[in-house]
């Protein structure tokens, strides 16, 4: 089962993605986030064909702030949740940023990646383990 925020989204498997705004005068991500975050924009099409969502979750953000920040990298398409208290994340043990799960049908982490991962490694990793 889903965390109690993600359980009303119709999908056979998840990918999500956890990132932090970091407090800075020009309010930016972090490197590895404004990498991923353009390479997961790109495949949401694509995995959802598959009946898999690609959720972004700001980690211990505002939903304000951290749409305001995802509308600057022109980052549109998948499901944006905002996590201001770290319950999801602490529900799937978020514990560094970036940190991409990939969750099953029946709400279990299949894999956790911490750190980067390119376009290439997200499409191997979601056909692994979401056949």
């Amino acid at each position: 089962m889903f965390s109690k925020g993600m359980r009303s989204i119709s999908a056979t498997a998840l990918v999500l993605c956890a990132v932090l705004c970091m407090e800075k005068p020009s309010f930016a991500f972090c490197d590895p986030c404004k990498k991923e975050l353009p390479a997961l924009n790109s495949l949401v099409d694509e995995l959802n064909q598959k009946n898999i969502k690609v959720i972004i979750i700001g980690y211990k953000e505002g939903f304000e702030k951290f749409i305001g920040m995802l509308e600057g990298l022109k980052f549109e398409k998948p499901v944006i949740l905002s996590d201001p208290y770290g319950k999801a994340g602490k529900e799937y043990g978020v514990y560094s940023l970036p940190m991409t799960v990939f969750i099953g049908a029946d709400g279990i982490a299949k894999v956790i990646v911490k750190g980067e991962l390119t376009g290439k490694a997200i499409k191997e990793k979601a056909a692994k383990f979401f056949k």
